[in-house]
């Protein structure tokens, strides 16, 4: 009789597919295995010959924990499964891969607020992007100081927890854009300097003036608007934050003394005073001009002070929110002509703005007393405040060395175009304006005139 002996059965251990584990995660698999032996006791060994991105253990019968130590790649993992009579071993594949960031972990540095703290949580690019294992830390800069405008005090008060989080503090109304280096530290030993900006009591959105971008006195950032290049970012008259604060001359009525202006145009029409306007030229209420004049310079000075903001309409103005109360100036304005017009319209007005230039002066003609006068008289006005005088230096830089003379000895004139050489502009009541460039390598305008009497340089041409 032949007697057939038959091996045992293997044990059989289900298929396990490829895993993905992200780095510094740790990640377990249930090991499903069975043997049709009768009375079979199954034993299980992790074999870590082959793993070199974590590690694997078995801390309980059927399941396998494995940590990825290691960034990425693919780690091999060999299981064995064993009974009484045999054994069989499977492989596991462990594809370990860097995290992405986490949905709500944007990079994040620059913070404003409607009143004068703000809160928050800085996130620096490397740390939005690295692995959500990582760990950061914040630091302020060594080289940030903190400015003491008033009285020696902080402008502003900022915290830095070593997690991002602060609270920053103005100090002042109305605070600049406040920037400040902080030091980001990964738990890796790398680091990177980042610039946070905070800027505190933002009451609107930037203004939606379509032409708003080429304006380079308000923002430059090199725009060219036709020229053969631009001028250099950041040279500009930097009101743009104050704009945002809110901060547009509401409640402010200024006086434009210039060549006839547009008043009915579309942009400046809301934030014409008409009911305190007046053309000394042709004597009447509208200081318009004539549609066969042409003239655009009151306009455009105009434009430039107050364009209304927000109406999707052209540019703006510096000031778009202040009343314009136009006045166009008569060919001949003489000191009477001057003192009526003070007199009698702008005892309400803060700001007379004067952008013309300089006559020869005759030097015979220097009585600057009743001048002087003029201006004192105008303390009283705006209960006390007094009214700003702004005149412009003139457009006649080329021909300051020009000496005008004519046929009689007694009537010498001097090189007489130079920005200090007439009584309006000499007179320190006035605060004289010269022009610059959008160039802040070559910021004199070829036009502008110059003189020692020049208070202020500001964007012009």
């Amino acid at each position: 009789m032949d007697i057939l002996i038959t091996a045992p059965p293997k044990p059989t251990i289900s298929k396990i597919d490829s895993q993905q584990v992200e780095f510094g995660e740790t990640k377990r698999i249930q090991i499903n295995a069975y043997s049709k032996a009768p009375d079979a006791t199954l034993t299980y060994l992790v074999n870590q010959q082959d793993s070199s991105l974590g590690t694997a253990t078995m801390p309980s019968t059927q399941q396998i924990v494995y940590q990825a130590k290691q960034k990425a790649g693919t780690d091999l993992v060999t299981l064995v499964v064993k009974d009484t009579h045999n054994k069989v071993q499977s492989t596991l594949t462990f594809k370990v891969q860097m995290s992405a960031p986490k949905p709500d972990l944007v990079a994040i540095s620059a913070f404003e607020s409607d009143n004068k703290t703000i809160r928050g949580r800085i996130i620096s690019p490397a740390h939005a992007s690295a692995n959500n294992r990582d760990t950061f830390t914040y630091k302020i800069g060594q080289n940030h100081t903190i400015s003491k405008t008033f009285n020696d005090v902080d402008d502003y008060a900022f915290v830095l927890n070593d997690d991002g989080t602060f609270t920053f503090t103005s100090h002042l109304n109305y605070l600049g854009e406040v920037k400040v280096p902080v030091v980001v530290t990964s738990s890796t030993g790398q680091n990177e300097t980042i610039e946070a900006s905070f800027a505190t009591e933002i009451k609107q959105a930037a203004f939606n003036d379509p032409e708003a971008h080429n304006q380079w006195h308000i923002h430059n950032t090199g725009q060219t608007n036709g020229a053969s290049k631009g001028g250099k970012p950041g040279h500009d008259i930097n009101i743009g934050l104050l704009h945002r604060q809110g901060v547009t001359g509401q409640g402010v009525e200024v006086a434009v003394l210039d060549s006839s202006t547009y008043i009915d145009h579309k942009d400046l029409s809301e934030n014409i005073a008409r009911t305190n306007s007046y053309d000394f030229e042709n004597q009447d209420d509208d200081p318009s001009p004539s549609l066969d004049k042409g003239s655009t310079h009151g306009t455009k000075v105009t434009g430039i002070i107050g364009a209304v903001a927000n109406n999707h309409e052209g540019g703006h103005g510096v000031a778009p929110g202040v009343m314009l109360n136009i006045f166009q100036r008569p060919s001949n304005l003489t000191s009477k002509s001057f003192k009526n017009m003070i007199e009698n319209w702008l005892t309400k007005v803060q700001i007379l703005n004067q952008s013309f230039g300089n006559p020869s002066m005759n030097t015979r003609k220097t009585d600057r007393e009743p001048l002087i006068d003029l201006f004192k008289s105008t303390h009283s006005y705006n209960n006390g405040r007094g009214l700003f005088f702004v005149k412009s230096a003139g457009n006649a830089f080329k021909q300051d060395r020009q000496l005008q003379k004519n046929k009689s000895s007694t009537s010498a004139y001097l090189p007489a175009r130079n920005s200090n050489s007439t009584q309006k502009n000499y007179l320190f009541e006035n605060t004289v304006v010269a022009a610059v460039t959008a160039d802040a390598n070559q910021p004199h305008a070829p036009y502008s005139s110059s003189g020692a009497n020049v208070f202020i340089s500001a964007p012009g041409g």
